[in-house]
């Protein structure tokens, strides 16, 4: 198992220790991997993320310390190694704060969700910022709702059909033979009311 695969297994509800955990493994990702993207015909660094578990079973929720779980805790987020695309309920639907996660649980009762928050187009540089943005972009999504609905079903669903290593998703990750030097940082995450460094980015 790599760092990333395992990772979920040494989180605890010790902040400082979980955050030394997640900026190595935020630091890997950023750092070691490239997000192909066959819908857009793109490639891409990804330069922002912030990391949810829950683990009630284990007496671990590092989400919110307002004692508000904001772990989506679906089915999907057990797994490991997969894309999570939000959903309400059992239907996938791009409403506001949606985007992708990297899931690495332990298939069984750890969730995880690594929440992509941006990402840079290795060719152009242009950069996508925010949840949606970064949702849109990677599915090359229509402009507005009523031309894209299905295309965005059809696409998650094709998406979530293989893991996030595999070539013949149409987005996947490619683990670079020489990792990159990108200046990373500790951060607090987005619209989270606490105090805990769990996003990592690029600066």
């Amino acid at each position: 198992m790599s760092i990333l695969e395992n990772f979920c297994f040494k989180v605890s509800n010790n902040i400082k220790e979980n955050e030394k955990i997640f900026f190595n493994v935020g630091n890997f990702i950023l750092n070691n991997f490239i997000l192909h993207s066959r819908f857009s015909n793109a490639k891409y660094f990804i330069s922002d993320v912030e990391f949810y578990i829950s683990a009630p079973s284990h007496n671990i929720d590092v989400s919110d310390k307002t004692g508000k779980t904001i772990v989506h805790c679906t089915k999907r987020q057990l797994l490991n190694s997969e894309f999570y695309i939000h959903r309400v309920g059992s239907t996938f639907a791009l409403i506001q704060g949606a985007g992708i996660d990297l899931c690495f649980g332990n298939n069984k009762d750890i969730y995880t969700g690594i929440l992509i928050r941006e990402i840079t187009n290795i060719e152009t540089g242009e950069k996508f910022h925010g949840p949606q943005k970064v949702l849109r972009t990677l599915l090359n999504l229509p402009l507005f709702y009523g031309e894209y609905k299905q295309i965005y079903i059809e696409r998650s669903q094709m998406v979530e059909a293989k893991n996030i290593y595999d070539p013949e998703n149409p987005l996947y990750l490619e683990k670079l033979e020489k990792a990159n030097d990108f200046q990373i940082i500790p951060d607090l995450r987005i619209n989270v009311p606490n105090n805990l460094l769990y996003r990592i980015r690029k600066i």
